[in-house]
């Protein structure tokens, strides 16, 4: 078994150097070798030019943006994907099972117990977690402004990692409540047409670490689950939607729309961010979403497998 280990120096806490001896004496000889990286796009072509060098698992040290790179990578390969996490709210790790500790991560990855689970494509991209644009994307900008000033190590020290989303709720729903976008979500099937306060398509149920979004998603049906919050223009019923989140109980508010579908695309009255797995993209009116079932091997706990 070779396993090559990519590392986020920039991730989380900064882990960096001080966890290679850890990685080291826990691969051992397997260990093919270990790269250090600063961005999911420079991970992407390492783990594109690893897959040809007959390694079987690539392992990420890093955040949901880490594991993107290297899933993008290896997605038309056998390799295997293993995860490390360290970063901020490492929402695939927290649904896997996957520890932060980072010795257990590693017996977890050398252990190799692999599940096959659902990828989602937008626009040619594929992710683990989720895609969307409005107020989660205002959220994810803000919290990487913060995350970029050096007060924000004292801060995650004293409130905890994901707390930087709560923070930056309240600006990123005045953006989002005051930049209206009209969309068109379709299918062969349906059309819907709103004013979109949140867009979500997911894989998973709980997302930035805390919020209840979509209960019922599981990433290995072949199904994205779709979840939009329509800008009515009623600030307070908004707000109390938000709110309801944290406990999932949500879906049954007026300016909801969730539903479970094998792809849709979206159209946009203007160009609009987006983002993904973490990372933002640049904007665009036209978004083709599908999924592709159990698309790429994700290592897991033994508990946390599926066959």
């Amino acid at each position: 078994m070779r396993i090559l280990v990519i590392i986020n120096a920039s991730s989380g806490k900064g882990h960096g150097n001080n966890i290679i001896p850890v990685i080291e004496e826990r691969f051992g000889s397997s260990l093919f070798a270990i790269r250090q990286t600063r961005s999911s796009s420079e991970a992407e072509d390492i783990a594109r030019k690893a897959c040809l060098e007959c390694v079987d698992i690539i392992a990420t040290v890093g955040g949901d943006g880490t594991v993107n790179g290297v899933l993008n990578g290896i997605i038309a390969s056998d390799v295997s994907l293993g995860i490390i996490p360290v970063g901020v709210a490492n929402d695939l790790a927290l649904h896997l099972g996957i520890p932060q500790n980072i010795e257990k991560a590693c017996d977890i990855i050398f252990a190799r117990n692999e599940r096959k689970v659902d990828v989602i494509c937008a626009n040619g991209r594929h992710y683990l977690t989720c895609v969307g644009l409005g107020l989660p994307y205002h959220v994810l900008a803000i919290a990487e402004f913060i995350k970029r000033r050096k007060i924000a190590k004292r801060f995650f020290a004293h409130f905890g990692d994901c707390s930087v989303y709560i923070i930056g709720l309240p600006s990123a729903f005045v953006r989002a409540l005051l930049r209206r976008n009209h969309v068109r979500i379709h299918s062969p099937h349906f059309s819907i047409n709103a004013n979109a306060l949140s867009l979500l398509v997911s894989n998973l149920p709980v997302l930035g670490g805390k919020y209840h979004i979509l209960p019922a998603a599981v990433n290995d049906d072949g199904l994205g689950d779709v979840f939009l919050i329509k800008n009515s223009g009623h600030p307070l019923r908004l707000i109390t939607t938000i709110f309801k989140i944290f406990k999932g109980s949500h879906l049954d508010m007026p300016d909801v729309i969730a539903f479970k579908n094998r792809g849709v695309t979206v159209e946009c009255s203007k160009p609009t961010p987006f983002f993904g797995d973490g990372e933002i993209a640049p904007p665009d009116s036209r978004f083709e979403i599908s999924i592709k079932r159990r698309a790429v091997r994700v290592i897991v706990p033994i508990e946390g497998r599926r066959d």
